[in-house]
C-alpha cells in the first residue's frame, strides 16, 4: 500500500507540472505573429549585393532587413541641432561618443538617425504594407549618393506613396520617405543609371535588358 501511495503522488505531481507548463490544452496560452509577405516574382539583376537586400525588403521581413543593415558611426550630442542633427547622446554616452546608426531621411529633408533596437520598427512603417512592389533601381548621382550607396531602390505601395532604400555592399543603410511624391525618388538629377527601369507612374518596374 505504501508503495502504491507513493506512486500516485508522483503522478499527481507530474500532472500538475504538465499542466503549468501549458501542455493542458484548451488552458495553454499562444501568441500569434504575422510573417512576412512573399512577393509575387522575386527581382534578379545578376548583381548579389543588390538582389538579396532588394528581395529582403520586398518581402516585408522587418528582422531579415535588420540584419542585412549597415550601420554609421557618427559622433552623439547631448543637444543636437542643424538641418542634420547628430544622434542624441543617451544617459550614459558622454558628448561626441561615437555610436551606431542608421539613417532615416524625412519629409523636410533633414536627416535623423536611428538606434540598432529601433530599426526593425522603422522598416515595418516603411515597408510593412501589404502591397510594396519595386518602382524601380538606380545607382545614385548628388543629392543621391549620400551613405556611400551604390544603389538606390524606390519602392511604392501605391503611388504617391514610397520609399527609397539605399544599399552598399549588400547592406541597407539608409531609407528615403517620398513624401507623398515617388516620382522625386527617381527623378532624373538623382540618377547616374538605371538597373531597373521605372514604368510610367512609377507603379512598376522592369529590368533593364
Amino acid at each position: 500500500m505504501t508503495y502504491r501511495r507513493l506512486a500516485l503522488i508522483l503522478l499527481g505531481i507530474a500532472a500538475a507540472l504538465l499542466v503549468a507548463c501549458g501542455g493542458g490544452g484548451d488552458g495553454s496560452s499562444s501568441s500569434h505573429t504575422v510573417g512576412p509577405r512573399t512577393p509575387e516574382n522575386k527581382v534578379s539583376t545578376g548583381i548579389a549585393d543588390l538582389d538579396q537586400p532588394l528581395n529582403t525588403a520586398l518581402s516585408g521581413d522587418e528582422i531579415e532587413m535588420a540584419r542585412l543593415t549597415g550601420y554609421q558611426r557618427v559622433k552623439c550630442s547631448p543637444f543636437p541641432g542643424g538641418d542634420s542633427p547628430p544622434p542624441v547622446c543617451r544617459s550614459d554616452e558622454a558628448d561626441g561618443t561615437p555610436v551606431e546608426v542608421f539613417g532615416a531621411v524625412k519629409c523636410d529633408g533633414k536627416l535623423t538617425w536611428v538606434r540598432p533596437e529601433d530599426v526593425p520598427d522603422t522598416y515595418r512603417s516603411s515597408l510593412g504594407g501589404d502591397n510594396v512592389k519595386l518602382a524601380g533601381v538606380f545607382a545614385p548621382r548628388p543629392p543621391a549618393a549620400r551613405f556611400d550607396s551604390q544603389y538606390v531602390a524606390v519602392m511604392t505601395s501605391g503611388p504617391p506613396t514610397g520609399v527609397a532604400v539605399y544599399i552598399h555592399s549588400g547592406r541597407i543603410v539608409a531609407l528615403e520617405d517620398a513624401c507623398g511624391n515617388v516620382s522625386r525618388l527617381l527623378a532624373t538629377d538623382r540618377v547616374a543609371s538605371f538597373v531597373i527601369q521605372p514604368t510610367p507612374g512609377a507603379g512598376t518596374a522592369a529590368a533593364t535588358p
